[in-house]
This record gives structure tokens, C-alpha cells and sequence, in this order.
């Protein structure tokens, strides 16, 4: 069986869970995080979710992959912004991860 190189590697990591930092290996992305309120969490000003970069980052690759498949002749088209949402809702505890 042929075997997928991978063509790139984004690698990055956070301290501090979802009230900390994250920031990609190559520095290219740093970001702190905070809990919203409505989840109960500080919500601390100027911070983001991971819920709103995984938005961002599938809306990229959505638009990318449009592109594509379409091709530049649909370069109207694709002016189009494709607007994914990432919505959270409840929240598990351990309790709940365990019996899953």
C-alpha cells in the first residue's frame, strides 16, 4: 500500500488548558485563551476559544478546497466567505468521559 507524504506539519502547543496560551512552533500563531462566560469561565478580554480558531482554520480549508475543486475560472465565485460555526454545548465531566 502507497503511504501519504505529508506535504506539511503544523505543530503547536498550549500551557495552561483553555485558560492559558497557545502559540505555534514557528511562532506564527500566538494566542491567549479564556473560557467564555456562558460556559463559565472568566472571559477574559482580548482572548480567543479554541472553538473560534477551529472555525477559522476549517473556514481556510473549506475556501481551499472550493478553490480547488472549481477551479480559477469560478474566480467570482469564490469571493464567496464560507462562514462555519462551532457551537459547545453542555459540559462533560470526567464522570461523563469515563462512561463513554
Amino acid at each position: 500500500m502507497d503511504s501519504i507524504k505529508a506535504l506539511f506539519t503544523a505543530v503547536g502547543s498550549v500551557t495552561g488548558g483553555r485558560n492559558g496560551h497557545g502559540e505555534a512552533e514557528d511562532h506564527s500563531v500566538s494566542v491567549n485563551l479564556s473560557v467564555p462566560k456562558a460556559m463559565g469561565g472568566p472571559g477574559r478580554p482580548n482572548t480567543t476559544t479554541p472553538e473560534h480558531l477551529f472555525a477559522v482554520g476549517y473556514a481556510a480549508c473549506f475556501g481551499g478546497a472550493r478553490r480547488f475543486c472549481c477551479g480559477p475560472e469560478e474566480e467570482e465565485r469564490q469571493r464567496a466567505q464560507p462562514s462555519p460555526a462551532v457551537c459547545r454545548s453542555g459540559r462533560a465531566t470526567r464522570a461523563d468521559s469515563a462512561s463513554q
